[in-house]
């Protein structure tokens, strides 16, 4: 009986936190399509779409090493539907 109420509080405060990283990442909605330059890094080849410009990416990559592509997730800015 006791591990069953063990049980049932710690599913609860899984799900409690569950929610509320959803909840977190839902106010933060900049993701990889929100900018349009990628860093691509030098033998891992891992790929960073959090750039503004190629100038920052440049900058960035500069002391790293790895080179700078324009990002296969970018979607441009919404269009405002006011006028």
């Amino acid at each position: 009986m006791l591990s069953r109420i063990l049980l049932f509080a710690f599913s609860a405060m899984m799900l409690i936190g569950d929610i509320q990283t959803a909840a977190a990442q839902s106010q933060y909605p900049y993701a990889a399509y929100s900018y349009p330059w990628c860093s691509v890094r030098g033998r891992s080849g891992s790929m960073s779409c959090y750039y503004t410009s190629w100038e920052r990416c440049r900058v960035t990559m500069s002391g790293i090493g790895g080179y700078c592509i324009q990002s296969p997730y970018y979607r441009g800015a919404p269009a405002s539907g006011l006028r």
